[in-house]
């Protein structure tokens, strides 16, 4: 029956097969981490080391990561939409102060770098990521840096812009933090709200903005890694 093949599970790109209590243990601690500021790459790879389940690979990580995606569409719809309908409008009539437009372009420009640095490390160097960046001391390092870098950016920020205060340098900068999201141990929207705060942003608007510019990145991710093992 097809419960009985889905409980057999799919063999991911690490060889290893995920079992269909696994997947969805591991589906509750990525829906569980990926909206705080903690790393859910980092703790979806630990948890199986913990219950030696072997590494259920990037690609499996990197598709269960579209339950969030979900997830964050539903809660932001209305602010995509009225995001998108204003970078249209804005273009229509040549308004390109416009805040919806700005977001717009912030929110694009800001995905460039995790882009690139995603592409980089797959084509010319996997092995360094598999290897070195997902290892465990590394994951507890980077962890403790990010950790102490956040409480940082909450004591010396000023927190006093907000949502309307946004502007595409907003974009490019939070945009280069997201990158760092491609090492594990880094949260993404913990590194993003940590920009965010040090860029003066009150928290409210560093965490939604946030979520926001990791709609295309998890999205991208995703899609990807799911195609490969379609």
């Amino acid at each position: 029956s097809s419960s009985q093949l889905i409980a057999q599970a799919a063999e991911t790109s690490s060889g290893v097969r995920v079992s269909l209590f696994q997947a969805i243990v591991l589906g509750f601690v990525q829906g569980a981490t990926e909206f705080i500021p903690i790393s859910s790459t980092a703790h979806l790879t630990a948890i199986p080391v913990l219950f030696n389940w072997g590494d259920p690979g990037v690609s499996f990580i990197a598709v269960i990561q579209l339950g969030s995606v979900a997830a964050v569409l539903s809660y932001f719809w209305s602010d995509i939409t009225q995001i998108t309908t204003g970078m249209i409008k804005a273009i229509r009539t040549s308004d390109y102060n416009s805040q919806d437009f700005r977001l717009a372009v912030g929110i694009a420009v800001g995905t460039i770098p995790i882009v690139i640095l995603g592409l980089l490390l797959k084509i010319f160097d996997p092995a360094f990521y598999e290897n070195t960046l997902r290892s465990m001391p590394s994951i507890a390092i980077v962890s403790i840096v990010m950790a102490l870098m956040l409480a940082l950016a909450e004591s010396v920020g000023s927190q006093k812009r907000n949502f309307n205060d946004l502007t595409v340098k907003d974009g490019i900068f939070v945009g280069l933090a997201q990158a760092l999201a491609i090492i594990p141990g880094v949260s993404r929207s913990g590194s993003t709200m940590t920009a965010g705060l040090f860029n003066n942003l009150d928290r409210a608007t560093a965490a939604r903005f946030s979520f926001l510019l990791g709609i295309p990145a998890i999205l991208l991710s995703g899609l990807v890694e799911l195609r490969e093992l379609l």
